[in-house]
């Protein structure tokens, strides 16, 4: 048999998946409990064939011109189109735990928003008191554009966009879900780690294909909003932390720098298992400082003689993550970032897509704790190489806390009418499946 080029094969692949689009009305998934369907054959074997990247365009092509429900996941990856203005990208990306819903409660060409209303209200539910969230339309002024858009925080009030504060696992008040208006859009908001925000409720099957939108820390949100951003010079808007760069009196600094390492800890028994860290990083370098609940010292972490203590006497900041999760970077880092110390980095994000080139230690990056230990004490002694981890300050500036994005959220509310419907399957599968591994470096202590 002679052998097919690449083109025909093309051709030949995409002419399968065609088929099986029509033979059984849609495309799902498999290798994920989630969901079952008389169509896993038919992508067991094309996922045998090529990758699903090959399939992309004619995926696309039918989900745009068909009212069926279309579902890619391969190896636990899911594979679907990004909501963004069609009009303006034909080439959406496919994305992880998205669908587009299509189901008899909605009409199959119906939009979400409200493309009538000039006004666009934004519900704040459930929100914590420290997040000072006041009604009106204050925070939207300055925003570039004429749209306008107001907040509320009474659920009753009718509202364009509601923005969920993510509930914990025995908050009865959700079992099932209030009312929504059909041109009402959800959010998820989540800042803290799946561990402290699960909610088993959220799971369940009355939540599904609830939410539109996610927003929190995570860089595949819908909505990004994490505990800090880094900002180029030349972009900052007159932030209040913005400070030149003087490399001379950055040295005198170092110079005066007598202590190795500070911990703020206040939870001792947390699933990163920090102290075990800690106790071997102490038993490989001296000088390691435990301040707060689990520590013999005592500092008000939240003050800012505080941190000018720390900045003043230490070399590091031991910016230990309670959970190792996807993207999950909290103020221990960025805070940290904000004074000339250099933050010793332990958790399960990718920190160079989060934080300025050189600008922290990762635990990560080192074979065994030993080895990091001394790493750790050659930048003490060597002033001129622990100065490179500052010198990103040249051109960087850290905004933290990060304010929340209200430009953005008008913007987004007042396009979303141009948008395909949008909604997560199961918003706890997206937030926890997969996100969040257990502590695997307590065993790498090294030899001497």
């Amino acid at each position: 048999m002679p052998r097919l080029t690449r083109s025909c094969r093309q051709i030949l692949h995409i002419a399968i998946v065609v088929t099986c689009i029509f033979l059984t009305g849609s495309v799902l998934y498999n290798h994920t409990s989630l969901f079952r369907s008389r169509s896993d054959q038919h992508w067991t074997s094309l996922s045998k064939l090529s990758p699903v990247d090959t399939y992309k365009d004619v995926i696309q092509t039918y989900w745009r011109n068909n009212s069926k429900v279309v579902l890619l996941q391969k190896e636990g990856d899911a594979y679907l189109p990004q909501k963004k203005d069609e009009e303006k990208n034909n080439h959406d990306p496919l994305r992880r735990g998205v669908t587009y819903w299509e189901r008899e409660s909605r009409d199959a060409s119906a939009k979400i928003g409200n493309q009538t209303s000039d006004v666009k209200v934004i519900l704040m539910r459930d929100f914590p008191y420290y997040y000072e969230i006041k009604p009106g339309s204050q925070v939207f002024q300055g925003c570039p554009g004429v749209r306008s858009c107001t907040v509320a925080t009474d659920s009753n009030v009718p509202a364009d966009l509601v923005i969920l504060f993510s509930i914990n696992s025995n908050s009865r008040n959700y079992m099932n879900p209030p009312p929504r208006p059909a041109n009402q859009m959800w959010a998820y908001f989540a800042v803290e780690a799946p561990p402290h925000s699960y909610s088993s409720v959220l799971g369940s099957p009355a939540w599904q294909l609830y939410f539109n939108w996610t927003m929190t820390y995570r860089l595949d949100s819908d909505i990004r909003f994490g505990y800090g951003i880094v900002v180029t010079k030349s972009s900052d808007s007159g932030s209040s932390d913005h400070k030149t760069y003087d490399e001379s009196a950055l040295m005198k600094k170092i110079r005066g720098k007598s202590k190795m390492a500070a911990i703020f800890v206040s939870n001792c028994n947390d699933n990163a298992q920090r102290l075990s860290f800690l106790k071997l990083l102490k038993k490989a370098v001296p000088g390691v400082d435990v301040y707060g609940t689990c520590g013999s010292l005592k500092c008000d972490k939240g003050s800012n003689s505080c941190h000018e203590m720390l900045e003043r006497d230490y070399f590091f900041y031991l910016a230990f993550e309670n959970s190792h999760c996807t993207d999950y970077v909290t103020e221990k880092a960025f805070l940290t970032l904000k004074y000339d110390v250099v933050p010793v980095v332990r958790g399960g994000a990718n920190y160079s897509s989060l934080v300025p080139p050189m600008s922290v230690i990762d635990t990560s990056a080192f074979q065994s704790i030993l080895d990091l230990g001394r790493y750790l004490q050659y930048l003490m002694d060597n002033p001129t190489e622990y100065l490179r981890y500052l010198r990103w300050k040249k051109d960087y500036v850290i905004v933290e806390p990060q304010p929340l994005p209200w430009c953005e959220l008008c913007s987004k509310v007042h396009e979303a009418y141009k948008q395909r419907p949008q909604a997560y399957v199961n918003v706890n599968s997206w937030w926890v499946d997969g996100t969040c591994r257990q502590a695997n470096d307590l065993h790498l202590y090294g030899q001497f």
